[in-house]
């Protein structure tokens, strides 16, 4: 009943303002509003608006979430789609973008407001000054222009270069065009069975970067449109190489920049029956009376631009510049190049190899001797599809479906000690070394085999205290301190953030399995240290040993039992609530015993 009164008011204040204006007003009727179909609009008022020497109808349109919801203007009766920027098929007109909020207590102003925005849109578009706003929004409008039932294409293509031969591969749901034939095996390869039918044919496209995108009025409609498209990109000797192959048809993809990166529209051309002669030479196909490979160019190309129908279809980008940054982040081509690899894919591995895939690292070695259980499903990053199955192996297959472009996640159901062993390059070529195993045991011997084999990049230790109610992530660098240095001989840390008056590692019924109680929300804010460090390393940032502590809510503590240490409160005084990171320097220690040994 509030929301309806809300409405009715709102409903009275707009037409109040209204009736205000230089213009005819009338509610709109049924009918009227019914030619917006699956819009929802509820309410709606026609005015009509001395224009130039005739009038302007706009109708003023609202949901019933009005005036949460801002209000929709719409050309009345003029039909402008694709004519002019921002108007859609019926005609409503699009002025604010679907993250502007508006000033829900004065649905008059908001609607006034708007009314000057449309009228703007008008007299703009009536002089064309608006039209480059086609091509900034280009796939917008090309899609527009594309069958309903068009198969989609996914592009790998890297932005911003010549004209060229593309590969491309053709199935039931999408077409994948790449830089190479290797390429979309790769991809092709990682990505999941489900969605991969047919074949791996793979034919031969063309790329054509204009020197300035179309604007709807002027997208190919024939053959001899799309030739035009090719000349303009100097590719006309690219596709005599197409149609000297055969005479079936190709894809075109035309490209151009827009302030938001490289855009792409897809271009099906088919020859729409067999090429033929004069009426003299009826059954004779175009080559007849040339040998193979002779007919004259101007021949076959004079017939192709007659006897070409096109249609066109979306260009989606799925590289990983695109898919990780939507093409405006820098980091990613050193993310894309980089190699972590992590050991021990459990609740805090698992999760961060996600978040390091999701960041768009490149390439993950996944190292980890256990099958996933049951018991590990609620905090873990697989589900329980795999259960059974090695840790690694499946994290390293889930994250290829996921990102199928990325250079290479490979896991391994080995024992660091046992990949370190039979394949020492998958870790001493790595940008970063992960230890999430949270083993004092297993890092302290890795600490230890840091030195003996050189291996001169970081390495990050992470793990959490008891109910995750603290976390530490530490970045060692070579000849700066190690692992030991902040860690007792028995593999106690010199400085924790809790303190427990009872045991808090758990006992299953069996043997050797103990575990820590914690949960996946408050386990998430350390997989997030830990993460942030990383990429902090790759990129530069983090350049010397540094530890970061992620300090959580005190609730979380004082109701398992537990409170801040001593130690710890001497360090961050009287910031007693919690839920804050702490960065510290990670200071070698001169007495430790383990950076004695060199």
């Amino acid at each position: 009943m509030v929301l309806e009164r809300r409405f009715s008011s709102a409903i009275a204040e707009v037409h109040a303002k209204l009736l205000t204006g230089p213009w005819q007003v009338s509610i709109l009727t049924t009918p009227q509003l019914r030619r917006y179909r699956n819009r929802g609009f509820q309410h709606g008022w026609r005015l009509v608006i001395p224009h130039g020497e005739g009038t302007l109808d706009f109708d003023v349109l609202v949901t019933e979430h009005f005036p949460h919801q801002p209000p929709r203007i719409s050309l009345a009766t003029l039909q402008r789609f694709l004519v002019w920027p921002h108007v859609e098929e019926d005609g409503v007109l699009c002025l604010l973008s679907s993250e502007a909020t508006i000033n829900s207590a004065r649905p008059g102003e908001v609607t006034l407001s708007l009314l000057q925005d449309a009228l703007q849109l008008v007299l703009e578009s009536e002089i064309g000054n608006n039209q480059q706003d086609f091509r900034n929004e280009f796939t917008t409008y090309w899609g527009r222009k594309c069958p309903e039932q068009c198969i989609p294409v996914w592009s790998l293509l890297s932005p911003d270069q010549e004209s060229r031969l593309i590969p491309f591969w053709s199935g039931k749901e999408f077409c994948l065009i790449g830089e190479s034939t290797e390429q979309l095996e790769h991809w092709l390869n990682n990505a999941t069975k489900k969605r991969i039918s047919g074949s791996r044919e793979y034919r031969q496209g063309i790329l054509l970067p204009l020197p300035q995108l179309p604007c709807p009025k002027d997208f190919p409609k024939n053959g001899r449109d799309l030739i035009a498209c090719i000349e303009q990109s100097n590719a006309k000797h690219l596709i005599e190489s197409i149609h000297q192959e055969g005479l079936e048809g190709y894809l075109a993809v035309l490209a151009g920049k827009t302030p938001t990166g490289t855009a792409f529209g897809g271009v099906i051309a088919r020859v729409q029956e067999k090429l033929r002669y004069p009426a003299e030479r009826r059954g004779g196909s175009i080559i007849d009376g040339f040998r193979p490979g002779k007919a004259p160019k101007e021949v076959v190309q004079s017939q192709i631009k007659s006897s070409l129908s096109i249609s066109l279809t979306t260009v989606e980008r799925a590289d990983a510049l695109w898919i990780h940054g939507r093409g405006s982040d820098p980091k990613v081509k050193t993310l894309q190049s980089s190699t972590i690899a992590i050991l021990g894919c459990g609740s805090i591995g698992s999760h961060l190899a996600f978040l390091l895939a999701e960041a768009g690292v490149g390439k993950l070695v996944l190292c980890d001797p256990e099958p996933l259980k049951w018991a590990n499903v609620g905090r873990h990053a697989l589900a329980s599809d795999s259960v059974g199955t090695s840790k690694a192996k499946s994290l390293a297959t889930t994250l290829k479906n996921s990102y199928p472009s990325s250079v290479g996640f490979d896991g391994y159901c080995k024992t660091w000690e046992g990949l370190a062993s039979s394949m020492p390059e998958k870790l001493l070529t790595c940008d970063l070394l992960i230890a999430a195993t949270g083993n004092w045991t297993t890092e302290a011997s890795l600490n230890a085999w840091r030195k003996t084999a050189d291996f001169r990049q970081p390495l990050l230790y992470c793990w959490a205290e008891a109910f995750a109610a603290a976390g530490h992530a530490i970045a060692i660098f070579p000849d700066d301190g190690c692992l030991q240095c902040g860690f007792s001989p028995l593999g106690l840390p010199k400085l924790s953030v809790t303190s427990w008056s009872e045991k808090t590692i758990l006992q299953e019924a069996g043997c050797d399995t103990s575990f820590q109680p914690y949960g996946p929300i408050a386990l998430s804010h350390i997989v997030s240290l830990a993460a942030e460090l990383a990429l902090d390393c790759l990129l530069g940032s983090v350049c010397e040993s540094t530890e970061r502590i992620w300090c959580g809510n005190k609730r979380l503590a004082k109701d398992n039992g537990g409170t801040w240490s001593e130690e710890w409160k001497s360090l961050v005084g009287d910031r007693e609530q919690g839920s804050f990171t702490q960065e510290l320097p990670w200071v070698p220690d001169k007495n430790c015993l383990e950076c004695s040994f060199i």
